[in-house]
């Protein structure tokens, strides 16, 4: 077992001995996970367990590239080969696996929702996605917003279905299944609650959480949370979304209240990297010759924020420094999942216009 894996294994024994998985040291993670994996060792022993840890991080990995390599609108096979040579370099990814992380598996299910909620299918419809999204808070809360986001949505006319909405159905769904899978473990919220957030390891995070420590500023991630969620949630009532746009705003805000923020977090984020890389591209082909220069300068930008949240790690360099320093430092790599999101809201705004 790698370093996470051992601690997933330790709080799943843990709890089939009938003891809190909060007696772990390093488990900070739900009851529900702890619970499910629980279950897992009972039937398929350590290494069932670890093996089916792993293949559903595998396929998280894959449905969360193959989803984000969408916004390219290139064939499949184009598709598959920037996918392969993405999972090959991305030191985000090398990251996840190495250390064992079970990230991806919640991300692939993220994504995957927000995708398919607005289909009709009894499959893959609303009231399906809605319960995976929140099987994943319940599990792992990368993405809390995101219901939010589905709840909050405001779509065009033309994108409105019967006598309902879908996204009303699938952020409903999405909130009662959390409810549901969480209720029976109360008890043991409160020991997850109960535990600082200082517990954890800071090193190579960039959340806001850390930043506001370190300029002397004591704020409970709770209220982050809840602060992020409802700036979300006016957000989305203001402006209509297109489904793309929501998936943008929904993981963008997720990743941004997240207390601690490593670089296999920010896989979450790769279909805001994926459409502002495809907009940066097509808006310089399509380029004004009198405004060649500034499209370059564009498509470079977008470039390099994309490449910083992959080699996002490399902030890790500046875990010795000052505070004040540190904080400014880690700002940069904080706001840029923001910045391309401005970026993407801004240009298809723009094309509207036209």
């Amino acid at each position: 077992p790698l370093l996470d894996e051992t601690v997933y294994l330790g709080a799943f024994r843990s709890v089939v001995a009938g003891r809190s998985p909060y007696e772990v040291a390093g488990y900070h993670y739900t009851p529900f996970f702890a619970s499910v994996g629980a279950r897992l060792l009972a039937w398929f022993g350590d290494s069932g367990a670890l093996g089916i840890l792993r293949a559903s991080s595998v396929a998280g990995l894959a449905l969360a590239v193959w989803c984000s390599l969408a916004w390219f609108g290139a064939a499949w096979r184009y598709r598959l080969a920037l996918g392969v040579l993405y999972v090959v370099l991305a030191p985000t990814v090398g990251a996840g696996f190495a250390l064992g992380n079970i990230s991806f598996a919640a991300i692939g299910v993220i994504l995957l929702t927000l995708m398919s909620w607005s289909r009709g299918s009894l499959l893959s419809g609303a009231i399906p996605s809605g319960v995976a999204l929140g099987a994943t808070v319940a599990a792992k809360p990368l993405a809390p917003l995101a219901v939010v986001a589905l709840f909050c949505h405001r779509p065009k006319a033309s994108e409105t279905h019967g006598r309902y909405s879908r996204h009303w159905v699938a952020g409903l769904a999405s909130g009662l299944a959390a409810f549901a899978f969480v209720l029976p473990m109360v008890p043991r919220l409160r020991e997850m609650a109960a535990q600082p957030i200082h517990s954890l390891s800071y090193r190579r995070s960039f959340s806001l959480h850390r930043i506001l420590e370190l300029i002397g500023i004591d704020v409970r991630p709770t209220m982050i949370i809840l602060g992020g969620a409802l700036l979300l949630a006016i957000l989305v009532r203001l402006r209509h979304l297109d489904r793309s746009e929501l998936v943008a705003v929904a993981t963008t805000a997720s990743v941004m209240v997240t207390p601690i923020i490593w670089n296999h977090t920010l896989v979450l984020t790769l279909p805001l990297q994926v459409m502002a890389l495809s907009i940066a591209v097509g808006r310089w082909r399509q380029r004004d010759p009198t405004a060649g220069r500034s499209r370059w300068y564009e498509l470079i930008l977008v470039a390099l924020g994309a490449l910083a949240l992959q080699f996002s790690e490399g902030l890790g360099a500046v875990d010795e420094f000052p505070p004040l320093p540190q904080a400014a430092f880690l700002s940069f790599g904080y706001l840029t999942p923001a910045a391309l999101l401005a970026y993407v809201l801004g240009a298809r705004s723009e094309r509207r216009k036209r």
